[in-house]
């Protein structure tokens, strides 16, 4: 579960998220949505631990607080996420990207590979295969040799998804993960998301500005408008939330 009560987020005299409290769930899709300038960027940042809110917030993973943490302890706890703006390493393979997504919870000190060089080996050997399963996962085995910046956008977006599933999170953050994709490729988005669910049964907050691919698939809603909630529905269980989103959002 993530929990977020009272975060503020100021950049100078400018307030970019007001007094934000909300709860995701295990095993839901809770979607943010908002016009552009809403604060949903930033609140993904705050809870990945780029941006610092003031010190009255509250986040919690699990139970756990994290506020304090540093983007690669909050990782270690269990927190991982895509990016609005692809942070793929251009000059890297298909396959050392998705690789590079335990980076952050796999202790692989210097001394540790001259120490203990069988157990290193074994752990090259398990990240090797868990890269091709999400590969396969995301449609993209064909695709693991292919240097990373030789790929559509869409399908670099793929890749950024695959990266961020290796870590198995108990947390996922998405930021626009359809942005940049075909429409064959959006459409397969709320499977995708279904089958990391169906895996690891872990929280996923889903920011994206194509509302009916939101609604399809979210489990939970909030509205962010000028940096405050300013609704929650629940729109998969009651067809009365779904339209109170709607108008929240183009209201």
């Amino acid at each position: 579960m993530l929990d977020i009560e009272s975060l503020t987020l100021q950049f100078g005299g400018l307030t970019v998220l007001n007094d934000v409290s909300l709860s995701a769930h295990p095993g839901e899709v809770t979607a943010l949505i908002g016009p552009n300038g809403a604060g949903k960027s930033a609140l993904l940042n705050c809870i990945s631990g780029h941006y610092r809110p003031t010190s009255e917030a509250h986040i919690r993973i699990g139970g756990i607080a994290v506020e304090c943490l540093s983007p690669d302890r909050r990782a270690k706890a269990g927190l991982a996420r895509t990016f609005q703006h692809i942070h793929l390493v251009p000059e890297l393979t298909v396959l050392e990207n998705v690789i590079s997504g335990l980076t952050p919870i796999m202790d692989d000190s210097l001394l540790s590979c001259v120490t203990r060089p069988l157990r290193q080996q074994q752990r090259e050997r398990e990240r090797h295969r868990r890269a091709v399963a999400a590969l396969a996962a995301f449609g993209l085995e064909h695709e693991a040799g292919s240097l990373a910046d030789a790929l559509p956008l869409g399908m670099q977006r793929r890749v950024d998804l695959a990266r961020a599933t290796m870590s198995e999170p108990k947390v996922l953050l998405l930021d626009e993960p359809a942005s940049g994709m075909s429409r064959a490729e959006r459409a397969l988005i709320p499977a995708w998301i279904a089958a990391i669910q169906s895996k690891r049964h872990c929280t996923i907050i889903w920011i994206e500005h194509d509302i009916d691919l939101l609604l399809s698939a979210a489990d939970a809603v909030f509205v962010l408008q000028h940096g405050e909630v300013k609704a929650y529905g629940r729109p998969r269980e009651n067809n009365g939330d779904r339209q109170m989103v709607i108008d929240a959002y183009f209201g």
